[in-house]
């Protein structure tokens, strides 16, 4: 039954003469009365059937099936504290592996219990199919290992994805075939990874997003796109070209590989000026340690850093450069409001196109037009715009290509909103005539917060790679002088992955209860100490 069928029988005096606990019908196991509340659940030699939903819900910890159980019905075992279903050897219907419940012939992983706590677990060579619902609800498990055998891992969104509710899950690879985001219904994922032999991805399920999409085969088909922060893949592929077409942040896969192998192990070593130098040493360990000492000689700094593809775990230090010198001192917290001119571009981004470079630039907005009435905005609601030779960004919005109107005098931005100078004031005319207009300038942006949210988490980190995929295929940053200094957190002059692989370490380690702030936590400012007051005080 798709019902619980002890339920059934609830108000029978059959019922309610039988003892608490497994209720049988026959060889049929219907449910369970009472509380269970046990560590271990014996089924009895002779069951041949367990209906559907028979344990859902129930407090049990291990199941163990004996080799008559035939059939073990939907969600039978759906339990949020079982951690292992052990079948006897000889059952001729079903195996066991680590707990894990598969088909006799271990080619279908049908139930991966939801209490089970292993961080990663590695999918039998073999197996050819994940079914729906196989781990779902799993709260632990964070990294999944697929053989090349597996060709389809089952489910469908809310109704069945095979990985649905795994909250921790954060990075699993594709096999082959043909392959649909609601088998996983994820969003806690951080990588997906599809080998070459993936000949389609279709992303149509809202709750499956990831940070890293890899696309290994460049002929790979794509029907649809969830939001994916960054995609991976090959130059003249379809990936990258999907990626163009539609403003997301692509990164080369050799890139991505080498930022990898660059961040997992990396030994930098600094000859320091003849000063009081401070050195910071930075190891693997669940909160960063510094340690602060005066030298005039070289200083070797070893990190051990968080890769772009793998979890943001509290036990990773991800700042390779976190070394410095007297004379580089950290930036402050907040930049302050430039006023001077940007730096223009003398000659025009096409020479078949008028010269637009008096546009480019970083704006400030100082006040808004709304039919006619000026406003005046909040400061914590002014827009910040960044105009380069092709794209403009405005604070809240999406970056956006621009073009330049027949006059040569204003810019089109996605054929619908206009851009004009008049002076040195910018005009920025929305579809219904709302005017917003800026100076140039710049929004204070805090250490660290390239975003400007007011807090330093993946959101910045997004914000730092999509920069960097922009730059590393040619294009130019639409960033301030003031959010490229916070976004360059580990200090090496230039913004890419590895500053988005220290605020995902960071962000890891305040959401695991840490509590310096970011200058501390790398090392750039000691901790506050507080000072000790006697009894007198």
């Amino acid at each position: 039954s798709v019902e619980v069928a002890a339920g059934m029988f609830a108000d029978t005096k059959w019922y309610q003469d039988q003892p608490d606990g497994v209720l049988y019908c026959g060889a049929t196991v219907i449910g369970y009365k009472g509380d269970p509340n046990c560590d271990k659940l014996d089924i009895k030699e002779g069951t041949r059937t367990i209906v559907d939903k028979a344990f859902n819900g129930l407090d049990i910890g291990e199941v163990n099936i004996p080799a008559s159980v035939e059939y073990i019905g939907a969600y039978a075992l759906d339990c949020p504290r079982l951690t292992a279903v052990n079948v006897d050897k000889d059952n001729k219907n079903y195996a066991s592996d680590e707990g894990v419940v598969y088909d006799k012939a271990m080619t279908m992983m049908k139930l991966y219990p939801q209490g089970k706590t292993d961080e990663t677990y590695t999918v039998p060579d073999g197996v050819e199919v994940i079914a729906a619902n196989a781990c779902d609800g799993n709260k632990f498990i964070k990294h999944v290992n697929v053989p090349d055998s597996v060709s389809t891992i089952f489910g469908w969104g809310d109704s069945g994805g095979a990985f649905k509710n795994c909250m921790s899950l954060e990075d699993i690879n594709v096999p082959s075939g043909s392959f649909n985001t609601g088998a996983l219904y994820n969003d806690s994922l951080k990588v997906i990874d599809l080998s070459e032999s993936v000949s389609s991805y279709s992303g149509d399920v809202d709750d499956c997003d990831c940070d890293y999409l890899i696309f290994r085969n460049p002929q790979c088909e794509i029907m649809g796109m969830n939001k994916v922060k960054c995609i991976v893949g090959l130059a003249n592929s379809n990936a990258k070209a999907f990626a163009e077409e539609h403003f997301i942040p692509f990164m080369l896969l050799d890139e991505y590989e080498a930022e990898i192998a660059a961040t997992t192990t990396t030994t930098v070593t600094t000859t320091t000026q003849t000063t009081t130098t401070t050195a910071t040493t930075t190891t693997a360990t669940s909160t960063p340690s510094s340690a602060s000492t005066t030298q005039t000689t070289t200083t070797t700094t070893t990190a051990t850093t968080q890769p772009p593809t793998t979890t943001t775990t509290a036990t990773t230090q991800a700042s390779t450069t976190a070394t410095t010198t007297a004379s580089t001192a950290p930036a402050s917290n907040t930049a302050p409001v430039s006023t001077t001119e940007p730096v223009t571009t003398t000659e025009p981004a096409n020479a078949d196109e008028p010269d637009m470079s008096e546009f480019y630039g970083s704006w400030l907005q100082f006040k808004a037009v709304v039919e006619g009435k000026e406003i005046e905005v909040p400061e914590n609601e002014l827009i910040q715009a960044v105009i380069t030779s092709d794209h403009i960004y405005r604070t809240g919005s999406r970056e956006s290509k621009w073009e330049p109107e027949e006059d040569g005098k204003s810019l089109l931005v996605n054929g619908m909103w206009k851009i004009r100078l008049d002076g040195d004031v910018l005009v920025f005319t929305e579809i219904d005539g709302t005017e917003y207009h800026f100076r140039h300038g710049e929004k204070p942006v805090s250490f660290g917060d390239p975003n400007n949210d007011s807090k330093i988490d993946a959101n910045d980190a997004s914000f730092v790679l999509v920069q960097y995929a922009k730059m590393s295929t040619g294009g130019e940053a639409t960033m301030t002088e003031a959010e490229k200094s916070a976004a360059d957190i580990n200090k090496d002059g230039k913004v890419d992955a590895k500053d988005a692989s220290v605020a995902l370490a960071y962000y890891s380690y305040l959401s695991t209860g840490g509590t310096d702030k970011l200058e501390v936590y790398l090392g750039y400012e000691e901790a506050d100490v507080p000072v000790k007051k006697s009894e007198d005080d």
